[in-house]
């Protein structure tokens, strides 16, 4: 099955690390613009069909460039109105590490920010560095 470009929005230490993990796993990337006014009428006349889904916000940029925990995989939320696309970047997630869990319609996307966030203070403000991540467990 042939898939289409993976779309990273940004080239900082996420999207650079997203990047380099999906190519080490054959996938091809492709890097938003800084200036999306500048093409937008090219991409108008293309008729985009451009769908959004909220993933890859929970951690830093060390874990998504190599996701290996000996206790476990990292959770990875994914978000998203268009379950097919939903569905592409669960099997993205899954294919460099993660273990991704569907979390719903894009409206869900506001309660994965607390991750974020929670991540960065732990990692930054209480000084427990960049090499953890948050796992989901079940019985």
């Amino acid at each position: 099955m042939t898939h289409r470009p993976v779309a990273i929005l940004g080239a900082g230490n996420v999207g650079m690390a997203l990047a380099s993990a999906f190519i080490a796993k054959g996938e091809s990337v492709v890097f938003g613009v800084p200036d999306p006014g500048k093409y937008a009428k090219a991409v108008s006349t293309l008729g985009p069909a451009a769908r959004v889904v909220k993933a890859f916000n929970t951690t830093g940029a060390e874990n998504m460039a190599d996701s290996r925990y000996a206790g476990g995989q990292p959770f990875m939320p994914v978000c998203g109105d268009d379950a097919e696309a939903r569905k592409r970047v669960l099997a993205l997630a899954t294919l460099i590490g993660f273990d991704a869990v569907d979390c719903g319609d894009l409206k869900a996307a506001r309660y994965l920010e607390p991750f974020a966030m929670t991540w960065i203070h732990m990692a930054i403000k209480l000084g427990h560095g960049r090499s953890f991540a948050f796992a989901r467990l079940t019985r």
